[in-house]
């Protein structure tokens, strides 16, 4: 599942971007991100079958809070911006 994800992500969505309404503000989608997606906390069915309408979620979501950068983290990221919206699939949220 992980490697069908990694792929996906780089042919459709890695080096493109959006802006999100709600706040205005470009949103990329880079290699951490594809990274983050097929290896960060777990890759379950549900990751999988929103991978296909991810151009989309950034786009519509709202901002939810701002996360603090981890102490392990880089040292030139500040913190995150984080947003939350709803996806169906087959009628399910």
């Amino acid at each position: 599942m992980v490697k069908v994800v990694r792929e996906y992500y780089t042919a459709n969505l890695q080096g493109k971007s959006v802006v999100n309404k709600d706040l205005g503000m470009t949103i990329h989608f880079t290699s951490i991100g594809r990274c983050e997606l097929a290896y960060g906390r777990a890759l379950h069915a549900k990751k999988v079958a929103v991978i296909k309408c991810l151009e989309k979620l950034p786009e519509v979501a709202e901002y939810n809070n701002f996360g603090e950068r981890k102490e392990s983290g880089k040292q030139n990221i500040i913190g995150f911006l984080n947003f939350k919206t709803k996806v169906e699939i087959d009628g399910d949220n």
